[in-house]
């Protein structure tokens, strides 16, 4: 189990011992959605420290729920390329794509046509580009 799923478990059963839908909870710490509320409570989402401290008032949890996003959810240490996503990720309303790598046999450059070598000596591009010349002259 990890730490989201464990605060993801807390939270539903401190919810669910307050006798509140995921709707009612949702209306009564204002700010979030029953959606946001639904996607914390199936691990989905990562809480956020507001969030958190919103549904310790509410659910009366005596700040447990503060103290597990910070010590649990928050405190990991991200690899160090997982950082920046990390911060755009947190500010982010909705992640349409990821691709933090580019394709490494992209050749669609210029530089990759004269970096090709010929056993004469010449580019592969400059023999192509006599090639067509010719061709259109005739």
């Amino acid at each position: 189990m990890t730490a989201l799923e464990f605060f993801a478990r807390e939270l539903r059963r401190a919810r669910e011992a307050a006798g509140m839908s995921q709707a009612q909870l949702a209306a009564a710490i204002v700010g979030y959605s029953p959606s946001f509320v639904a996607m914390v409570e199936t691990s989905r989402r990562v809480p956020k420290p507001d969030f958190a401290e919103r549904c310790d008032r509410v659910l009366e949890t005596s700040g447990i729920l503060s103290r597990l996003t910070d010590d649990l959810v928050c405190r990991g240490m991200p690899p160090e390329w997982l950082g920046k996503w990390l911060q755009i990720e947190g500010t982010a309303t909705s992640l349409l794509s990821y691709e933090p790598l580019y394709p490494v046999y992209c050749r669609s450059s210029r530089t990759h046509g004269r970096s090709s070598p010929h056993p004469a000596g010449r580019s592969t591009s400059t023999i192509r580009l006599k090639r067509a010349w010719r061709a259109s002259a005739s």
